[in-house]
């Protein structure tokens, strides 16, 4: 199983091929991908993770980025894609943040190749490397399913009504690459 991880920053996963622009985190490939995945052939990849990276890109890109995940995946692979909710603010700290995500963000029909299995909103990230604490990773895995229950029942209620009194942290959408249908 050939599997990507893309922009992988200080995260190196063993058994991936790891890809960021930065070659000071000493990737496989330091790639923009803002110009593409040229490195790669059609259909290399399994299974493509990336956490908290097209949050960076250039919005007029993330469609080009996205079309290039889906040229190198496999028909069938499995995407798993991690961003920040437009609520969190973090998402307006950095001023490299240049993508605003909401849930249905991938819901448009320019993503033809990109069947959503899953978008799940978490209060907090269910891993929270900033803290090095076990303890609050064990708090944020009691603590999400609690918070996060009615904002991922009622997406666009939540969104539209309650999201800047109750923000939540980050997204996760997981996708499923069908090609045979275009």
């Amino acid at each position: 199983m050939e599997k990507l991880n893309l922009g992988s920053g200080m995260d190196y996963r063993q058994g991936f091929v790891n890809v960021d622009i930065d070659k000071n985190a000493k990737p496989d490939f330091a790639i923009d991908i803002e110009k593409g995945l040229k490195k790669f052939k059609d259909n290399t990849f399994d299974y493509v993770y990336s956490r908290h990276v097209l949050e960076h890109l250039d919005p007029r890109k993330l469609k080009f980025v996205m079309d290039e995940i889906s040229r190198v995946s496999k028909n069938g692979a499995i995407v798993d894609v991690y961003v920040p909710h437009f609520s969190c603010g973090k998402t307006y700290q950095s001023y490299d943040h240049l993508n605003s995500m909401s849930f249905f963000t991938f819901s448009v029909k320019d993503f033809k190749t990109f069947k959503i299995l899953k978008r799940h909103l978490s209060f907090m990230r269910d891993e929270l490397p900033y803290t090095g604490n076990p303890k609050l990773n064990n708090l944020a895995k009691i603590i999400n399913p609690i918070f996060s229950f009615i904002p991922n029942k009622i997406p666009f209620i939540y969104e539209r009504f309650f999201c800047w009194i109750y923000p939540m942290e980050e997204i996760h959408f997981r996708f499923k690459i069908i090609k045979d249908q275009i």
